[in-house]
């Protein structure tokens, strides 16, 4: 089964938690607020109330938070 490239904001957190982020939907939301305020994932807002992420964007943020210690 081929993997969605649009995941909602629910979705999204399972996600970015099974790739070892765990984060919740709330949190998910708090980094949204404010046009994205440059602590989240770049994100769509699909009408008022429909927040879309793309897979791609969500594991390039999943790797900017990773930090790597020698």
């Amino acid at each position: 089964k081929p993997q969605k490239e649009w995941l909602s904001r629910k979705e999204a957190a399972q996600y970015l938690t099974q790739m070892g982020y765990p984060i919740g939907v709330g949190a998910l939301a708090n980094k949204a607020a404010n046009n994205n305020a440059g602590h989240g994932p770049a994100f769509e807002r699909r009408g008022w109330a429909r927040v879309q992420y793309r897979r791609c964007d969500l594991d390039a943020w999943y790797a900017a938070q990773t930090v790597r210690v020698s």
